[in-house]
């Protein structure tokens, strides 16, 4: 099984969280599998000092993009 993601570990990305605009870092990637069926996948991000766990289409490369979203 090959699976292919829009982000790489070590890259920046922006995402909001309560409310405000932040940048963090992709530290992991967690894939859920049933049997040869990939069932979904969570990019583990840094959050300050803590991380958090987020789906793609919460995470974009660049702020500009993530504000276009709103």
């Amino acid at each position: 099984m090959k699976i292919e993601t829009k982000y790489d570990i070590g890259q920046d990305v922006w995402y909001i969280l309560g409310g405000e605009a932040r940048q963090g870092i992709i530290l992991g990637i967690t894939f859920n599998k049933v049997g040869h069926t990939l069932i979904g996948y969570y990019y583990n991000v840094q959050v300050g000092v803590s991380h958090g766990s987020f789906n793609e289409p919460d995470l974009f490369p660049t702020k500009e993009e993530l504000l276009k979203s709103l």
